[in-house]
């Protein structure tokens, strides 16, 4: 069974939604974890803002902290999603500044979907010739916040 979800925030984070009781109003299981075949990087994007600009004189470096909300989560895989799975996603992506829970089964973030490529999907052909409709996907979170689960 897959690890990987996206689900909504009104009972909390969890390592194990889809073992919750009741469960959460909306959740999406991946289909299949994208490991080892897919890409995951939880720590996509940079969590430090900050410049360096040389002067004539030296350089002056501008640190302006730790920022949670700059890392992101980027997900990919082929052949990895049903139609089912893939109408689901959609229907999360398309809901504008919605916010879930993402797990990986051992850590939870509270996210968004990127804007605009949040989540991209094509029709695996291989598959497809094979009369058996799986698609591959890419999926951009922005991290709102960690969660301590």
């Amino acid at each position: 069974m897959a690890k990987f979800a996206i689900f909504s925030t009104e009972l909390g984070p969890s390592l194990n939604p889809a073992g919750m009781t009741p469960g959460p109003a909306s959740l999406v299981v991946f289909d299949r974890d994208p490991m080892p075949d897919g890409n995951y990087d939880p720590y996509a994007g940079s969590t430090v803002r900050g410049s360096v600009i040389p002067t004539i004189g030296g350089v002056v470096v501008q640190d302006f902290g730790y920022q949670i909300k700059d890392q992101r989560i980027a997900i990919s895989d082929s052949a990895a999603f049903s139609q089912t799975t893939v109408d689901a996603l959609d229907l999360l992506y398309r809901v504008s500044s919605g916010e879930y829970y993402f797990t990986d089964g051992y850590e939870c973030w509270k996210v968004q979907f990127s804007r605009p490529d949040g989540f991209i999907y094509r029709r695996h052909l291989v598959s497809s010739y094979w009369n058996v409709a799986r698609f591959d996907y890419e999926i951009n979170l922005v991290v709102k916040d960690i969660e301590n689960v």
